[in-house]
């Protein structure tokens, strides 16, 4: 008889959780509600939120006397800014983590810094943040863009709130040999930080892992990097018929975890899947 067993801490973070009440809760006053671009990357979660009534756009103009809705991921200032022309209501959901990076970098863009974001370059959140940046930002995504900054004047270090925690320490001791004045804001999210260390001890503990999450979300490739270190019998899924069923016949506990951005209800779909499905 398999046993399978939901990860404990698995879930949204406190900021995706958040967000998630804060659209159902316009979305049931009956009104058009848009987000731009994806509010999670979970496509299946998108769904759901698209049947009960969301809208998916980055054109400004066709939310003209609606609601926009705030990404977790935040906004440039520029956003704000044509929503007000526009007198769109805007429903604003950044996460407070990121919230705090905006204001770090504009207080520090303010005072001349040159300001270092670590983070992917097409990352909504990076975007967002570079746009604090009174055109002093720099994104470095790895050790080749590091020819864009200039070593000879003060700068803010900052990392995406969901980046690499070794990576970002990798870079700051780089920089701290390059830069005689720079100053360093760890933001990477205390959730990001912890749930490493978590997910490597959860998959320790069974034989199999099975792993749920967006494809193409960088947290959930990130995350499934380290079950896969933790545990070689580690599987990454969408959704239960993504499962490699035939790969788990003969494991006798298989774990059931996900990202940041994946529901408990997908993980508790997998898991009664499983438990449906199992060949002995």
């Amino acid at each position: 008889m398999v046993k399978v067993v939901i990860d404990p801490e698995a879930g949204f973070c406190g900021g995706v959780r958040r967000a998630i009440k804060m659209v159902e809760e316009e979305l049931r006053k009956g009104d058009v509600v848009f987000v731009r671009g994806e509010l999670i990357h979970n496509l299946r979660e998108m769904h759901r939120l698209e049947q009960l009534g969301l809208k998916i756009s980055s054109e400004i103009d066709r939310i003209n006397g609606s609601r926009l809705f705030i990404r977790t991921h935040g906004e440039t200032p520029e956003v704000y800014a044509k929503m007000r022309n526009i007198s769109a209501e805007v429903v604003d959901a950044t996460c407070k983590n990121v919230r705090k990076s905006q204001e770090i970098i504009k207080e520090a863009a303010e005072a001349g810094r040159q300001i270092i974001i670590f983070g992917k370059k097409k990352h909504p959140e990076v975007i967002g943040l570079l746009g604090y940046c009174s055109g002093r930002g720099i994104i470095v995504e790895s050790d080749e863009d590091l020819v864009k900054v200039n070593f000879d004047i003060p700068a803010l270090l900052i990392p995406q709130t969901t980046a690499d925690p070794m990576k970002f320490l990798g870079l700051k001791l780089k920089l701290d040999e390059k830069i005689d004045n720079l100053v360093t804001y760890n933001a990477i999210c205390p959730f990001v930080s912890k749930r490493e260390s978590e997910l490597k001890d959860f998959a320790a503990k069974v034989e199999a892992l099975i792993f749920i999450g967006g494809r193409h979300s960088s947290n959930t490739a990130a995350l499934f990097s380290v079950c896969k270190s933790a545990n070689e019998n580690s599987f990454f899924a969408e959704s239960p018929k993504q499962l490699p069923m035939d790969k788990l016949s003969g494991f006798k506990t298989i774990g059931v975890s996900g990202s940041a951005s994946t529901p408990m209800w997908q993980l508790e779909e997998v898991a009664e899947y499983i438990m449906n499905n199992y060949n002995e």
